[in-house]
């Protein structure tokens, strides 16, 4: 199967997990590859939690364990901790905790607990006909068990350790079953050692390898056998079977693997196949234009004695991804990307004639592609899974449950983080889903949610938000938490980038001057007076402020400072009579300054200080007499600096700290003893040292031990790091994750 064009979120993961116990190091990715070779050392290294200390006083331990960890269906951009809540802003839409990538949904939409987490891709999966499954994908681990490909997880959700299969080389990306015969398909190349290319039999019951071998050029998407279990047919991107001529569909010998004379030839990618009811044609659907000898629009039926395509022709104008029969064989349920089907303008889901072709009335209109369906056992609802956030006008995240006659989406939302590749039904009104996804279950948040204290739950409060917060701030006293970015709010449809939320009554107000842009940046100063804000904004209630302003605290009335950044300013610091702006600026407060300055804080106009960078700074923190600062830069103060420097807050000269990141930094942050930097953003690594886009720096620029997202090869993007008002709890934010460590 051609899989869909995936968003590779990074997913920052600790072995310590408040519901999982610790064994091998297995941590929810997508997208990524763990360096599993190295895990035996470091299993050692990981113990129980991570206990490694960060900021300790003498005569103290600090240890940084992760305490929950959170999945949204975007970025967090933004953290900001109280004593009564923590408020994270994004451009998410859904917050939830870590499920995995498989998970079961009970009749009321609700996950089913007591079943594994599968930490990746899920591509496939399949009843072991005694109550349990077999899952296939690109994971490496499910639950805190190193499982790699293909795993039996039995009745109850029990995984069996004794059953594992060695598959190389690639994925696997379908599965047929009959008896004790597991068939797996795919891109991978060895199993168990030996040469199984694309396409491969194990026995259920010990995983042992079978004799089947046709070697398979090119990859296996799709997977069926005869109702007489004596043929096996496969579906995929490959042009040779068995060293024959099969370009994208085939048959062959379920026992031996020899190569049947069945041979339709499709000249593209087919996705899916599904064995009509009456035995004798095949359904198929993907990107083809001609199948079985006839010009067919990417989705075609077969006949199987003939290899030719019958006269049935629904001819979608774009890829078709699944394909599912009702129990009379009348109905053929097609999902995929099309916009018309069957002679009627049909979005991603539809119903057509098994005799004719044309398009029923059944219409659920999704708002994106899907990419699995699954009929109930009783004939409705028709499960949906896919890449959409609406069925018709009803919210649901790639998840849905819509009436078999009307389409009408049921109360049925389980509500996944990202897309959904495969359904399948099981006992009592369980639907088994599989993809990319982390979380089922979350919270619908648009832009901005509040957790609990320690990021234990999310609260019931649903703040009016429609768009992206890019940064908060709460005002000293925190009565006040400051809001900026670009949205609008339920109750009123012009765009705002600035409101507050009073956090004792969760009221949202309108707040500061109509800006023409969003705000990305905002300090309150010390004593709670003035408000300082950045971003892309140049006007300011049809005031000229180059993307710096200063707001009263009590009216948020536009201040008469106004220093005119040339580039967009992502970072204040105010220190006293001084204020401190880091950016993508070449020009402030009157003078040639780039990327990092210093401004009075009674005119505005920047001082001699000089600190110059050679590209953008993302985020600088004061502590003590030094600024520190990150970025894209690599020169700053007069040093070469990779991403990460530090300069005198005085002077304006590079200081010796130079941790040397390989790329971008987007946040640093003090410990609040001040003796320690954290530091997110989007490296892989600080001098020699791996740390996958967050770690622990000393002032004195010693690199910590705590790893806490492991060994990996791609790292993790960070953009907000900030300790709870105690210091006890760090919380950091970044690509589709937020993480809460003790």
């Amino acid at each position: 199967m051609k899989r869909p064009i995936l968003r590779l979120p990074c997913v920052a993961a600790a072995a310590a997990r408040a519901d999982v116990p610790i064994g091998r190091l297995t941590l929810p990715r997508r997208g990524r590859r763990v360096l599993w070779a190295a895990l035996p050392g470091l299993v050692a290294l990981v113990g129980a939690v991570f206990a490694m200390p960060v900021s300790a006083a003498p005569g103290q331990s600090s240890d940084l364990r992760l305490a929950a960890l959170w999945q949204t269906n975007g970025t967090v951009y933004a953290v900001a901790a109280s004593s009564s809540g923590v408020y994270v802003g994004g451009d998410f839409t859904l917050i939830g905790r870590t499920t995995g990538a498989w998970v079961p949904i009970g009749a009321d939409g609700a996950r089913v607990p007591g079943w594994p987490e599968v930490n990746n891709d899920v591509y496939a999966t399949i009843s072991d006909g005694a109550g349990g499954w077999f899952v296939g994908g690109d994971f490496l681990g499910v639950g805190s068990v190193d499982a790699r490909v293909v795993v039996h997880v039995r009745r109850g959700g029990r995984l069996d350790r004794a059953w594992h299969p060695n598959v190389q080389g690639g994925g696997v990306e379908a599965l047929e079953r009959r008896g004790n015969v597991l068939y797996l398909g795919g891109s991978f190349t060895k199993v168990d050692g030996q040469a199984r290319a694309g396409l491969a039999a194990v026995d259920t019951r010990s995983g042992a390898l079978m004799p089947l071998n046709p070697t398979v050029r090119g990859a296996v998407s799709s997977l069926r056998l005869s109702r007489d279990g004596r043929t096996l047919y496969l579906g995929g991107s490959f042009d040779e079977v068995g060293f024959l001529k099969r370009a994208s569909l085939a048959a062959v010998d379920a026992a031996t693997g020899a190569v049947r004379p069945w041979n339709p030839s499709v000249d593209d990618s087919v996705d899916a196949i599904v064995l009509a009811p009456g035995g004798k044609l095949v359904y198929v659907g993907g990107t083809f234009s001609r199948a079985g000898g006839r010009a067919r629009s990417n989705l075609a039926a077969i006949d199987l004695q003939t290899g030719r395509a019958t006269s049935w022709a629904p001819n979608p104008d774009e890829e078709v991804h699944a394909i599912a029969v009702n129990r009379t064989g009348s109905i053929v349920y097609v999902g995929g990307e099309f916009s018309s089907i069957g002679g009627k303008s049909r979005q991603r889901a539809a119903a057509v004639s098994a005799r004719n072709g044309t398009a029923t009335a059944w219409d659920p209109n999704a708002s994106g592609r899907v990419l699995a369906i699954a009929v109930a056992a009783g004939g409705s609802p028709v499960y949906l899974g896919g890449e959409f956030d609406h069925i018709g006008a009803a919210p649901r995240d790639n998840l849905a449950a819509v009436d078999a006659s009307t389409g009408a989406p049921t109360s049925w939302d389980p509500r996944a983080d990202s897309g959904v590749y495969v359904l399948a039904t099981g006992l009592n009104g369980t639907v088994f889903a599989g993809g990319d996804f982390l979380s089922v279950g979350g919270q619908r948040r648009t832009g901005l949610a509040e957790l609990t204290v320690g990021g234990g739950s999310v609260t019931d409060w649903a703040p009016p938000l429609v768009g992206t917060v890019r940064a908060l701030a709460l005002r000293p006293n925190s009565s006040t938490l400051y809001v900026g970015g670009r949205y609008t709010l339920t109750s009123d449809q012009s765009s705002q980038s600035l409101v507050t939320v009073d956090t004792n009554t969760h009221v949202v107000s309108k707040w500061g001057p109509v800006l023409n842009a969003g705000v990305w940046a905002i300090a309150p100063n010390a004593e709670g007076s003035t408000v300082y804000i950045g971003g892309p904004f140049y006007v300011a209630s049809g005031k000229s402020r180059g993307h710096l302003a200063a707001l009263n605290a009590a009216t948020g009335s536009l201040d008469g400072w106004n220093p005119g950044a040339s580039g967009n300013v992502l970072a204040i610091v105010p220190a006293g009579d001084l204020v401190y702006a880091g950016g993508d600026f070449t020009s402030i407060g009157g003078a040639a300054r780039q990327g990092l300055a210093q401004l009075t804080a009674a005119t505005g106009a920047a001082t001699g200080w000089t600190a110059a960078a050679n590209d953008g700074v993302n985020t600088i923190a004061l502590a003590g007499t030094t600024l520190y600062a990150g970025g894209d830069f690599t020169s700053i103060g007069g040093k070469s600096r990779n991403h990460l420097g530090a300069v005198d807050a005085g002077t304006g000269a590079a200081t010796p700290w130079d941790p040397s990141a390989n790329d971008t930094v987007n946040v640093v942050r003090p410990a609040l003893d001040g003796s320690t930097m954290i530091v997110g953003g989007s490296f892989t690594q600080l001098g020699r040292a791996q740390r996958a886009g967050l770690a622990a720096v000393s002032t004195a620029g010693s690199l910590n031990s705590w790893n806490p997202p492991g060994p990996f090869i791609d790292g993790n993007t960070f953009d907000a790091v900030v300790f709870s008002a105690d210091g006890a709890l760090l919380y950091a934010g970044g690509d589709q994750t937020l993480e809460v460590f003790h």
